[in-house]
C-alpha cells in the first residue's frame, strides 16, 4: 500500500506540471486498456513479454518507474513489472507515467503535445519507431485505436 501511495503522489506531481491539453486522461487511460487487452488485467501477449490490461513490457515499465524516480527524487521505489504488471491500481499509475514520459519526449522533439492517437503510436511502436514513421497512425495498424481515441483531443 505504501509503494501505491508514493506511485499516487508522483502521478500527482507530473500531472501539476502538465498543460491543460494533454490527453492524457482517465479516458484516455481506459481507452488503452480497452484497445490492448479488453481490460483483461491478467491478459500475457507478446509470447509473454506484455502483461496486464495496458500490455506493458518490462522495458518500458523500467523506464517509467525510473523516469519518475529521477524526476521526483525517490530513488526508493521498487515496483516491480513482475509482481505488478497485473494490478489494475499499480498498472494503471505506472501506465500513465509511461505516457508522460512519451508525451515529454514528443513535446520536446516536436514542440507541441502530441494527439491521443499520435501517443498511442509512440506507445505501439516505442518512441523512436514512432519517430521513424513521424507518429504517423497511417503506417500501420491502428483502427481499433481510431475508434477508441476519437473523441479524445
Amino acid at each position: 500500500m505504501k509503494k501505491l501511495l508514493t506511485l499516487l503522489g508522483l502521478c500527482g506531481s507530473l500531472n501539476a506540471s502538465a498543460e491543460q491539453k494533454s490527453p492524457i486522461t482517465e479516458e484516455f487511460l481506459d481507452s488503452i486498456a480497452m484497445i490492448e487487452s479488453h481490460f483483461d488485467f491478467k491478459a500475457v501477449g507478446d509470447k509473454g513479454k506484455a502483461r496486464g490490461a495496458y500490455q506493458m513490457h518490462k522495458s518500458a515499465w523500467d523506464e517509467a518507474v525510473l523516469w519518475s524516480m529521477l524526476d521526483n527524487g525517490n530513488h526508493d521505489i521498487k515496483i516491480e513489472w513482475s509482481e505488478y504488471a497485473t494490478e489494475p491500481n499499480i498498472s494503471r499509475i505506472v501506465c500513465k507515467l509511461y505516457f508522460k514520459l512519451l508525451e515529454y519526449r514528443f513535446k520536446n522533439k516536436m514542440n507541441r503535445l502530441p494527439t491521443a492517437l499520435e501517443l498511442y503510436v509512440c506507445y505501439n511502436r516505442g518512441f523512436t519507431g514512432a519517430y521513424r514513421i513521424n507518429f504517423n497512425a497511417d503506417n500501420g495498424n491502428y483502427g481499433r485505436a481510431r475508434y477508441y481515441l476519437r473523441n479524445i483531443r
